[in-house]
């Protein structure tokens, strides 16, 4: 009898959550964007950022025209914390235009674009002698799979870290594990912590493959990381060759990039994820967040504009608060 019961349950659950995804989600999806267009008719009223002066690390961030308002709000939610002392890198899709990019450096100075013709070049430069599988892998996937978060955010700017951001992510307060992680005299490894540990292979697998423990449940939607050298991408370019070789997960699988960044983890002495505060969850955000990434998930992402914004406007002081 308990296994007819337990045999229920695990039909029911997926289930269950289609039914809320159809029934729940998909219409808080929609609301949310009514409420999105509100908010980024309100973009141009946000106090814009000082001129990077020393940048300590760089924020590195993925976006195309789609996204444009959100990524906005994402960088200038954190980088206002951080008093001028770094500089936001956009690599495009392809899909980001001159206007898009001056309404950006408007609100967050000194952004600086990445075209992927710049990109495919350096990439090329790079990789193309010592890296062929991560460069073929990059170049196959650069779309579907968000390629640039490991290879590109590497091979533009100085800084010793970088910072790699998503725009579905909002900063309420003063991420202060953050900033005294880029202080750190030690190049560390620092994520928000995911709710599984979404690598499309199991974690064991990718252990194997490491020949050393992997952190689980590692997000590179929120991620600071030394920049990688060549040395690191000839062994990042090894790992990717074996599972490639072995067929131990799908090459191409969209959480790829989380897999890869896993097994890079334990080449870094530092490496942890950030605390509970800035950790990934399903339901409404407590007080305590210090910042949340909205995950693409439709339980999750109507909250950006419904939860988010709202709370992002709720925490900027009066005297730079859009008008109501």
């Amino acid at each position: 009898m308990q296994t007819v019961i337990q045999n229920a349950r695990d039909f029911l659950g997926p289930l269950k959550d289609a039914m809320l995804d159809f029934l729940v989600f998909n219409r808080r999806m929609k609301h949310s964007m009514r409420q999105r267009a509100v908010y980024r008719s309100r973009l141009a009223d946000l106090a814009p950022l000082p001129e990077p002066t020393d940048c300590q690390c760089e924020v590195h961030m993925l976006c195309g025209k789609r996204d444009l308002d959100m990524g906005i709000w994402a960088s200038w939610s954190l980088m206002r914390f951080f008093a001028g002392r770094s500089r936001l890198f956009v690599h495009s899709d392809g899909s980001l235009c001159d206007d898009d990019m001056q309404q950006w450096k408007s609100i967050v100075r000194g952004t600086v674009l990445i075209t992927t013709q710049e990109a495919d070049q350096a990439a090329d430069n790079a990789l193309g002698r010592q890296c062929p599988t991560l460069l073929a892998w990059r170049s196959r996937n650069f779309r579907r799979t968000n390629t640039a978060q490991v290879v590109d955010f590497h091979l533009f700017g100085n800084s010793k870290r970088i910072l790699l951001m998503d725009s579905d992510v909002l900063c309420f307060k003063d991420p202060v594990e953050v900033k005294l992680a880029m202080e750190n005299a030690h190049l560390c490894y620092r994520w928000c912590q995911d709710l599984l540990s979404a690598y499309g292979a199991p974690l064991e697998v990718l252990e194997s493959v490491a020949g050393a423990a992997v952190p689980g449940k590692l997000c590179n939607g929120f991620l600071l990381a030394p920049r990688f050298s060549l040395a690191d991408f000839i062994r990042l370019e090894s790992l990717v060759a074996t599972i490639h070789t072995r067929n131990l997960m799908d090459f191409d699988h969209y959480w790829c990039t989380q897999a890869y960044y896993a097994l890079m983890a334990p080449t870094f002495a530092d490496c942890k994820p950030f605390s509970e505060p800035y950790s990934n969850r399903l339901g409404n955000a407590p007080n305590e967040v210090v910042l949340r990434h909205y995950v693409g998930i439709k339980r999750v992402r109507y909250r950006y504009f419904t939860e988010g914004l709202p709370r992002l406007l709720a925490s900027v002081p009066s005297s730079s608060k859009m008008q109501e």
